[in-house]
């Protein structure tokens, strides 16, 4: 990553500040405190906070006390406060310091890096190994089961599925997804019971793909099938 001690960015959207108007008295003389407190900031802070003291602060931005600098520095980003600290510092806030100041583009390599890892990993755990199978009492085939028992409940003539395909599904549910074997049970019960979601879930690749949805059709039905107190 990028030595952010190294830089202070002055943005060009500085052009249409209001707080940097040209047309003010004393404009120059602001944008150069500015520039001195960002690199200051740059220099010793810490995401946008620093203590330094008074007549540090106060040389820096020459100026002879807080009032004359809060008068001369009135910007909606910068706060300066007393009394935060025992050792008598001067405590300033800048606002929005990690979005205008840090090396976004770094991070977001970064970010983009991490979602790629993640991304490999899944995969890997979803690769399905050669000569895998599951021995009929496995909860993924028990799973698979139950839902094929209530599609057949509806559609005595459907298909008959590849179980150990269908208990592949299931164990990716439980093994990538950390899905619980109640929780899929329960959502297989409550998705063949329902008058569209019946007609979608036809098998466990297809409960996976929708399981989240499934979840919180479920508590909304929890939440109307819940007694409601009388109040008087």
């Amino acid at each position: 990553m990028a030595d952010l001690k190294r830089w202070f960015k002055v943005w060009t959207a500085i052009l249409s500040d209001d707080d940097f108007d040209p047309s003010r008295p004393g404009t120059l003389e602001s944008i150069g405190r500015f520039s001195l407190l960002g690199a200051y900031m740059a220099l010793h802070g810490e995401r946008g906070v620093v203590d330094i003291m008074p007549d540090t602060l106060f040389r820096l931005m020459q100026v002879k006390n807080l009032d004359e600098l809060r008068s001369q520095m009135t910007l909606k980003n910068i706060v300066f406060e007393e009394g935060k600290n025992r050792y008598g510092k001067i405590t300033v806030t800048w606002g929005k310091w990690s979005k205008f100041q840090e090396d976004s583009s770094v991070a977001e390599r970064m970010k983009l890096l991490r979602n790629k890892r993640r991304e490999e990993e899944i995969r890997k755990e979803e690769i399905r190994e050669d000569g895998k199978s599951f021995v009929e009492s496995s909860p993924e085939l028990q799973l698979s089961r139950a839902l094929f028992e209530l599609i057949k409940q509806r559609n005595p003539t459907h298909k008959h599925p590849n179980f150990q395909k269908w208990a592949k599904d299931v164990d990716l549910m439980i093994r990538v997804d950390h899905r619980s074997h109640a929780d899929i049970e329960k959502i297989i019960q409550m998705s063949q019971r329902h008058s569209f979601w019946q007609n979608v879930i036809l098998s466990p690749k297809n409960l996976r793909n929708q399981f989240d949805k499934l979840t919180i059709e479920s508590r909304k039905s929890e939440f109307k099938d819940r007694p409601r107190e009388l109040v008087l």
